[in-house]
């Protein structure tokens, strides 16, 4: 099941949101990251989400991604490191990244987050990351999820009455 949350919490979903949550509960079954044995990478999900995403409007950078995934595998060894991607909705003025979930939300990955919120003529950054525990490496029971985690996350961001950011944040699990 397809799970989103909005923040700040007190600022209602953009009226797209429904849009753009719908093109995940379509794809739900094929890019859930609760399947046993299966976990697709950012780049494979959004393969597979690319044809309803660019229906509603959104520009893809595919030169981009491939120059990105490129340079990632090359700087993990084993290819296993978070992509980000250029998903851009003109429109919603809305930045889409996916995360693939490999410790994207922990302080070493927060450019990540960053670098979506620096978008220029963005107001909102949607973040879709997976719902699937995981256990750590060393450890017997599995952890938070990345969208428990980013939304705790997500939390202390938004949390601040005293700095008001510009951005809005819509976090979907897959």
């Amino acid at each position: 099941m397809i799970q989103s949350a909005i923040f700040p919490r007190a600022s209602p979903p953009p009226a797209w949101a429904e849009q753009l949550l719908d093109v995940f509960r379509r794809h739900q079954e094929e890019i859930r990251s609760v399947k046993a044995g299966r976990r697709l990478s950012s780049e494979q999900v959004l393969t597979l989400l690319s044809p309803d995403l660019e229906s509603l409007g959104f520009m893809i950078e595919k030169v981009k991604h491939d120059e990105k995934a490129q340079a990632a595998a090359a700087a993990a060894g084993d290819g296993r490191q978070n992509v980000h991607f250029d998903v851009y909705q003109p429109a919603w003025l809305c930045c889409l990244a996916i995360e693939d979930g490999h410790d994207w939300a922990d302080i070493g990955s927060a450019m990540d987050l960053v670098e979506p919120l620096l978008v220029s003529n963005a107001d909102t950054l949607c973040l879709a990351v997976p719902l699937a525990q995981e256990l750590a490496e060393g450890e017997t029971h599995p952890r938070a999820s990345e969208y428990e985690r980013t939304s705790s996350l997500a939390e202390v961001v938004y949390g601040h009455s005293r700095v008001k950011l510009p951005k809005r944040l819509l976090l979907i699990g897959y």
